[in-house]
C-alpha cells in the first residue's frame, strides 16, 4: 500500500492529505421520485440551519422536559420510535447521508398525517 508522504500538517483541509484507510461508505444511495418529492418539500420545515450564532436547542423545544441527540440515526426508525414514546422530550437527530435522512421525513410526514387524520375525525 502506497501513502501520500508529505511535509507540514496533514489535515482533511489540506489538498495533499488523505486517509490511509476508509471503512465505510463515501455517499448515500439516491432517493426515489416519492422520497425526494417528500424530502423536498418537508425536509426544510423541519432543517436546523446553523449560523454563527450559538444554538441553544432549548428554543428548538421550549416545552421540553429534557433533549435528546442521536448522530447518525440510519433510517431513524429507533429516533421516531422514541420520539413517539417520549413526546416530552425534544429529539435532534444528525445524518449525513440523503437516504436516512428521506427515511425519516418520510416517517415523520406519515406520522403527521395520520396525526391528523385521527384530529379530523375527533372533530366530526
Amino acid at each position: 500500500m502506497s501513502r501520500i508522504i508529505a511535509n507540514g500538517p496533514r489535515t482533511p483541509q489540506d489538498s495533499r492529505w488523505r486517509p490511509a484507510r476508509f471503512f465505510g461508505r463515501r455517499s448515500g444511495k439516491r432517493l426515489h421520485e416519492g422520497q425526494q418529492a417528500v424530502y423536498d418539500d418537508t425536509l426544510p420545515d423541519l432543517e436546523i440551519t446553523l449560523d454563527e450564532d450559538v444554538l441553544d436547542p432549548a428554543t428548538l423545544f421550549p416545552a421540553a422536559d429534557k433533549l435528546s441527540l442521536e448522530i447518525g440515526y440510519g433510517g431513524g426508525e429507533h429516533l421516531a420510535l422514541e420520539a413517539s414514546r417520549h413526546p416530552e422530550t425534544g429529539y435532534i437527530g444528525s445524518e449525513v447521508f440523503t437516504g436516512g435522512i428521506g427515511k425519516i421525513v418520510q416517517t415523520i410526514s406519515e406520522q403527521q398525517a395520520q396525526e391528523y387524520q385521527a384530529l379530523h375525525r375527533r372533530r366530526l
